[in-house]
């Protein structure tokens, strides 16, 4: 036998002490475990399901905003667009094409320090190539085209998303980015095996514009209401995190007699 690890002879690996308690005791300490663990497991289901709900009220929240304004009193007509549904009888329902240029990606050819950006939330690599922010990003295809991000800085995007730009001084970038969160993406994807968008098709969408000010206000209004969602979600998976961890120091407790187990006897 070679040694464990540096520095560590063959002979005293050997001769390290394994506790092993009898059958009953290692029954006692599984049913044990099994009662401890399968509460655990469900306190992070718990929580886990309470961060969906949290998701889809943030979603909710920005839906609201972008498509009803953030005052609840405001007389409403119709949109025509299924996905906007009623919006502020003073607001407009304009195509993107009039607001954004839409432009595609590709692949860097240098490396450097540059994030780059597919179809989905963050960026994956670097590269020497780079835009200039502030854009947002837009998925091409792939099963996360759903999945905004706004860049600021420098960036580069590759062949699996769009990167949007402003070109009409009535509309805000940040406004767009919300707006992209809601759009309804199934409506426009090709019905092809990966999910994907074409240019065409975010040219063509209808966007709901109140003026820019408004615009501002609501941008604003939400990115204050959710970073106190962020929070608690953040709170959230940190707690998942800490669940996780005590399951496995738990067990690993019990299992070298750490840990006081009802059934078994203490050496």
């Amino acid at each position: 036998m070679t040694a464990a690890q540096p520095g560590i002879s063959a002979s005293i690996v050997q001769n390290q002490h394994t506790p092993v308690p009898n059958h009953i005791e290692q029954q006692a300490i599984a049913d044990y475990l099994d009662e401890k663990t399968a509460a655990i497991d469900a306190a992070v289901a718990d929580v886990e399901r309470s961060i969906e709900l949290l998701n889809e009220y943030r979603q909710s929240v920005i839906s609201e905003a972008v498509t009803k304004g953030l005052d609840p009193n405001a007389p409403m007509k119709d949109s025509g667009i299924d996905w906007i549904g009623q919006i502020p009888e003073y607001w407009h329902i304009e195509k993107a094409k009039f607001l954004v240029s839409i432009t595609n990606g590709s692949d860097p050819k240098t490396n450097g320090n540059i994030p780059v950006y597919g179809s989905g939330e963050g960026s994956f690599k670097t590269c020497g190539e780079y835009k200039e922010g502030p854009a947002v990003l837009i998925g091409r295809k792939g099963a996360t085209l759903h999945i905004p991000h706004y860049v600021t800085g420098k960036y580069w995007n590759v062949d699996t998303a769009f990167d949007v730009k402003v070109t009409s001084n009535t509309i805000s970038l940040r406004y767009y980015y919300y707006l992209a969160t809601c759009f309804d993406y199934k409506q426009y994807m090709s019905q092809t095996t990966l999910p994907s968008m074409t240019q065409t098709a975010y040219w063509n969408m209808a966007l709901p514009l109140p003026d820019t000010a408004e615009q501002n206000h609501i941008v604003d209004w939400l990115d204050e209401h959710l970073s106190q969602i962020d929070s608690l979600i953040a709170q959230k998976q940190s707690l998942i995190v800490r669940l996780k961890e005590y399951r496995s120091s738990l067990i690993s407790e019990c299992v070298t007699g750490k840990v006081k187990v009802p059934g078994v006897k203490e050496d």
